[in-house]
């Protein structure tokens, strides 16, 4: 998978925009794959504006698919978390 093609498929896949960014800037609590140079990809999540669990990658589909692996993951974190707080009565 490339990089244009990355959003898309995540989209399709029901994961929140809010939940990854690509080559953009994210303000906070999102994760990023980022080119960083022609053979040079970075993801990783982004809080308070620093860089977390950050990996490299030389090549565009394995970044792809680290992305793609980690925000699907956080999705199902997000929703099983929002299931926990409406069986609770909690908004």
């Amino acid at each position: 998978m490339r990089i244009d093609e990355v959003a898309e498929f995540l989209l399709r896949q029901g994961v929140r925009p809010s939940i990854f960014a690509i080559n953009t800037v994210a303000v906070s609590d999102a994760i990023v794959l980022y080119q960083e140079g022609p053979n040079r990809f970075a993801v990783f999540y982004t809080e308070r504006g620093m860089r977390v669990d950050e990996r490299i990658y030389d090549s565009e589909e394995e970044a792809c698919q680290g992305l793609i692996t980690q925000a699907l993951e956080a999705e199902r974190f997000a929703r099983d978390h929002e299931a926990k707080t409406r069986g609770r009565g909690e908004r």
